[in-house]
């Protein structure tokens, strides 16, 4: 697997099969904690300094309950941006007495992608995937470096 990404030159590449796929999912995907915690060994494990690029699937659509229906969309949404919250907390707990200074940088490449059948954006008065907001995202950076 992989794709195109062989071709980016990465030493190391992890993919789902790393995964114990029952253990590790959440809802559709592998969690953003068993993620975490596959970044925190690859830490742990280097002996030289680490550029780790991780990307997460917990939270993407769709975001129906498991019986397929959109009602409670941007709950179904919300609470796995809860889980990922936690996840990420525990990370840079365990970041906070690594003994590497590490620099982490946090972004998503777009907004939720909202069913038209759920209303989410129609109800925040916008038009799913069409507006320019849709791309435009915050980031979170963090560092254990001393001040």
């Amino acid at each position: 697997g992989g794709g195109l990404y062989p071709s980016y030159g990465f030493s190391n590449m992890i993919f789902e099969d790393a995964f114990d796929v029952e253990k590790d999912a959440y809802r559709s995907f592998i969690s953003d904690s068993a993620v975490m915690k596959k970044i925190e060994e690859q830490l742990i494990k280097d002996t030289a300094p680490s550029f780790i690029f991780a990307m997460t699937m917990q939270n993407h659509q769709p975001y129906a309950s498991p019986d397929g229906k959109f009602e409670g969309e941007l709950d179904y949404y919300l609470g796995g941006v809860e889980k990922s919250s936690e996840a990420i907390y525990e990370f840079l707990e365990m970041l906070e007495s690594f003994p590497e200074e590490t620099i982490v940088l946090f972004l998503g490449d777009h907004f939720p992608f909202f069913s038209p059948q759920g209303g989410v954006y129609r109800k925040l008065n916008r038009q799913n995937g069409l507006s320019e907001d849709m791309y435009t995202q915050k980031y979170l950076l963090y560092s254990n470096l001393p001040e």
